[in-house]
C-alpha cells in the first residue's frame, strides 16, 4: 500500500464509517477547494428518510385528559405555533405529540436532545456506504426537506432544555428564519412557500439535572404551555387505556398505586412516581404478580426515602410484605 486511498480501501466498511464518524466530531472533514464547491448538495449524496416512514403507523396509547389537541389545532403550522410543553417526567407531553401526529397523518420527526446533542444530531452527519462518502440529514434539515415534499412536518425536541447553550443558538435562526444551513454540503435547506413546519418541544422543571437555562432569544420564539400530573380520575383512565379489561381485584390494586404515587408528588419521598411509572407498575403487576411490582418500585427509592416508602406501601397493601431489598418475590 503505497497511498492513504489504498490504506483506505483496505479497510472494512464499519471501520471506514467510524473513521469518518470521528473526524467529522473533530472538525477534520477536508473542504475542496471554492472552484469545485459550487454546490457539494449534488456532489455528495445526501440521504434523508422517506415521508411515509415517519408517519406513525400504531395509535399511541393516550388519553388528552388536558384538553391539549384543541390547542395543538391552533398552534400546529402556524407562523406563531412554535411550541413548549413543561412539566414533571412521565406525565404524557412526548405523547400528546406523538398522537397528535398519528391523528393528522402527519411525518414526524424526533430530536432526543442531551448534554451530548451536537450538530450532527441537528443536522445530520457524514457515513460510509461501501467506498462513498453519503451525508444523513438529522433534525432540522430533514423536517424542512420532508415538509416541502408533502407540505407538512411537526418536528419535536424532546428534552428541550438538556441542548447546552451552543446548541441553542442554532435553533434561533431555524425558529425565525424557517431555514438552517448546512455547511458540510454548503447548503441552505429553507421552506419552501405553503410547507409548514410546527416546532415543538417537551422538557422538565429545570430543578432536573442535566438541563440548562433557554436563552431569551429562544423563549422569546415558543409558546409555552405547562401541564402537572393528572388529577386522580383522569389519572385513572390514562392507566387502563393501557391495560384493557380490568377486574375488580386489579382496580383496587390500581387505586392504591395512585394513592402511592400522588402521596410520593407531594416531596416527602425524594421520587415522584410518574404517571408511566404507574403504568408499568400495573402491567407489571398483571404479568409478574403484586408482590414482585411492588419490589420493583421501592428500589427506586434511597436511603431513609426508601424507609418512608416502604412504610406506606406496607401500610396501603395489608397481605403484602415488601423487604428493603429484592430478596425473590
Amino acid at each position: 500500500m503505497n497511498s492513504w486511498s489504498d490504506w483506505l480501501n483496505s479497510l472494512s466498511p464499519e471501520h471506514q464509517r467510524l473513521l469518518v464518524e470521528e473526524v467529522t466530531r473533530r472538525g477534520m472533514v477536508p473542504m475542496p477547494p471554492p472552484a469545485v464547491a459550487v454546490n457539494q448538495e449534488t456532489r455528495i449524496p445526501v440521504i434523508c428518510t422517506p415521508p411515509d416512514q415517519l408517519l406513525l403507523t400504531k395509535e399511541p396509547v393516550y388519553v388528552d385528559t388536558f384538553r391539549l389537541f384543541p390547542e395543538y389545532s391552533k398552534f400546529a403550522f402556524q407562523d406563531h405555533g412554535n411550541l413548549l410543553l413543561k412539566g414533571p417526567k412521565g406525565n404524557g407531553k412526548s405523547l400528546s405529540i406523538r398522537s397528535y401526529a398519528y391523528h393528522c397523518k402527519v411525518p414526524l420527526v424526533v430530536v432526543e436532545c442531551s448534554e451530548n446533542t451536537k450538530d450532527l444530531q441537528l443536522l445530520g452527519r457524514f457515513v460510509l456506504i461501501g467506498k462513498e462518502t453519503h451525508f444523513v440529514l438529522a433534525g432540522i434539515p430533514k423536517a424542512i426537506k420532508t415538509a416541502n415534499e408533502v407540505g407538512y412536518c411537526i418536528l419535536l425536541f424532546e428534552e428541550f432544555n438538556a441542548l447546552t447553550p451552543q446548541s441553542q443558538k442554532l435553533l434561533n435562526g431555524a425558529l425565525q428564519e424557517r431555514a438552517v444551513e448546512v455547511d458540510a454540503l454548503g447548503h441552505t435547506y429553507r421552506l419552501a412557500p405553503g410547507a409548514q413546519v410546527w416546532f415543538t418541544g417537551t422538557m422538565n422543571p429545570s430543578v432536573y439535572g442535566g438541563t440548562y437555562d433557554i436563552n431569551e432569544d429562544l423563549k422569546s420564539r415558543m409558546g409555552e404551555i405547562e401541564i402537572d400530573y393528572p388529577l386522580f380520575e383522569p389519572e385513572k383512565q390514562i392507566v387502563k387505556a393501557n391495560l384493557g379489561p380490568v377486574d375488580a381485584t386489579l382496580e383496587t390494586i390500581i387505586d392504591l398505586v395512585l394513592r402511592f404515587a400522588k402521596e410520593s408528588r407531594q416531596n416527602t419521598m425524594g421520587y415522584a412516581l410518574s404517571t408511566r411509572d404507574v403504568v408499568r407498575t400495573i402491567m407489571t403487576v398483571r404479568t409478574n404478580g403484586l408482590q414482585t411490582a411492588l419490589q420493583m418500585m421501592i428500589c427506586k427509592y434511597e436511603g431513609e426515602d426508601r424507609k418512608t416508602a416502604l412504610a406506606r406501601l406496607n401500610s396501603l397493601f395489608k397481605n403484602a410484605t415488601i423487604k428493603n431489598t429484592w430478596g425473590g418475590a
